[in-house]
Order: structure tokens, then C-alpha cells, then sequence
């Protein structure tokens, strides 16, 4: 493991970036830290920004043990940008909103940042950065062939209380089901991808999306090309849905069976 970590933070020294970013989840902050302290040993004057659902509970706690020069709260596309800008003009980071960071010795916390409304203005991951065969489908998934992920919203409409959706997203916002089809079709057409996951809370979000992109799929042939997976609610599909999108090519639905017990279900706001 602690081979690993050296590599991982000679790999990062040899790029001699001047920001670098972790994704923060519980399980993973071990390696965080000694990434982060690998990379601030390494890199003289780098700038470290932390991300996700962890960075965002402990941000001050982050920031303030010198772990994050700034932690991002929900959103990071804009959030991101705006503070690299920022400190190239030599600006506070502070005036940023959506940040955790430290600004003239203190740690401090901007205003809440918009949300991006549409999210079809985003443009592609920048897949041709990477290394697209590495990304191979986990065995769970019963694909062995390069699996790559697809968004086609952000948020949940609802609120359970064990998951971490609505104080990531607080909103919910779709894409339309056309643009979705065209990114696919890119990723396919670009990288000879076909194997696709929904990283969406839910998808679809509403019977009318479901329909609109299978029908899109069949009608571009893309049905016979491409295989997809979603995560999905019982009460969101109905058989006629279901069948509409095992044409389309869906190959696995994920459901969230939390629990067998009503009371323990309704205590979760389950719903």
C-alpha cells in the first residue's frame, strides 16, 4: 500500500501541476492524507483542493490541518474554475462562493454557489485525456469490456435519510434525453465504447425522459450497439418502461432494497 502511494506521488511530481484535486469519500481519506502529504513534500507551492460528500462535512477541520488549501462544496465545475482563476490574478479565494478555504489566516466559508441549471451547457468529460481502457466494467456488473459513466441528471426528489444526495444536489435537474444519446453516440463513435453507466440517483427520472431516450437509442440503431445500466426506484418503472428500455439496450437495473421491515423503511423517509 505504501509502495503504491509513493508511486502514485512520484506519477503526480512528474507533471509538476500547480493544483491538484482528491475526490473525498470516508473509506478513501486514509490515502488522501498520504497522498496529500506526499504531494505538499513533492511540489513546492501546490495548491490542493478536496472534494465530495466527506471534504464537505470536515472542510474547516480539512482546511484548518493544512490537508486543503480550499474544500468545494456540492458542484465543483464552476466552483473549480473560479478559484483557479483566482489564484492566478493573485485574488482571495474567499470572494469565491461555494469554498471552504483559507483567506488572510483564517479559515473561512463563501456563500452557497449556484447550481448549474443546464446541464447540457457542460461540456464532454475530456475522456481523450485519459487512458479509456482502464476503465474496465467491476466484475458486479457482469460486462468485461471498458465501461464508462453517463449523467443524464443531478439530484433526488427525495430525502432519505442515510444518503447523501440532497446535500450534494440540492436540486434536481434533467438533461434532455436527445443530448444524452448524443454524448453516448460520441463516446462510442471517439473511443469504441459501449458499455455505459447511469450515475444518476435515479434514471430515468420521469416515465416521459424513459421513453423519449429509448426511443432515441432504436431509432439511431444505437439499441444494437450499445448496453447500459441504470439505479432506479420500484415505483419509478412500470412493465411497458421496463420492456421500451431492454430494447433500447439496459442490461441491469440497481435497486436500493434497504430494508424488509415497513417501520424501518418509513423511519428512513424511504417513502
Amino acid at each position: 500500500e505504501q509502495t503504491g502511494t509513493a508511486q502514485t506521488v512520484r506519477l503526480i511530481a512528474s507533471r509538476r501541476p500547480d493544483v491538484v484535486g482528491f475526490s473525498c469519500l470516508t473509506p478513501a481519506m486514509g490515502e488522501v492524507r498520504r497522498l496529500g502529504a506526499g504531494v505538499r513534500e513533492s511540489i513546492r507551492g501546490v495548491k490542493i483542493i478536496l472534494g465530495n460528500i466527506h471534504a464537505s462535512f470536515f472542510a474547516e477541520d480539512l482546511v484548518r490541518g493544512g490537508l486543503a488549501d480550499a474544500v468545494v462544496h456540492n458542484e465543483g465545475e464552476n466552483v473549480v474554475l473560479d478559484l483557479i482563476r483566482t489564484w492566478e490574478a493573485a485574488g482571495d479565494p474567499a470572494t469565491v462562493n461555494g469554498l471552504t478555504c483559507r483567506s488572510n489566516d483564517a479559515v473561512l466559508t463563501s456563500g452557497r454557489a449556484e447550481p448549474i441549471r443546464d446541464l447540457d451547457s457542460l461540456p464532454d468529460p475530456a475522456w481523450d485525456l485519459l487512458d479509456v481502457r482502464r476503465y474496465v466494467s467491476p466484475a458486479m456488473y457482469s460486462f468485461t469490456d471498458v465501461m464508462l459513466p453517463i449523467e443524464a441528471s443531478r439530484g433526488c426528489p427525495f430525502s432519505c435519510s442515510f444518503c447523501s444526495q440532497i446535500l450534494l444536489y440540492p436540486s434536481v435537474r434533467r438533461r434532455q434525453p436527445a443530448q444524452v444519446v448524443d454524448e453516448i453516440e460520441r463516446m462510442h463513435d471517439r473511443y469504441g465504447v459501449s458499455h455505459f453507466l447511469f450515475i444518476d440517483a435515479i434514471f430515468p427520472m420521469t416515465r416521459k425522459d424513459g421513453m423519449e431516450f429509448s426511443n432515441e437509442m432504436i431509432c439511431r440503431g444505437l439499441h444494437r450497439k450499445i448496453q447500459w445500466i441504470i439505479e432506479s426506484r420500484v415505483d419509478f418503472v412500470d412493465r411497458e418502461l421496463l420492456f421500451r428500455m431492454r430494447e433500447a439496450g439496459l442490461r441491469m437495473v440497481a435497486y436500493g432494497l434497504e430494508a424488509g421491515n415497513q417501520t424501518l423503511l418509513d423511519s428512513t423517509r424511504k417513502r
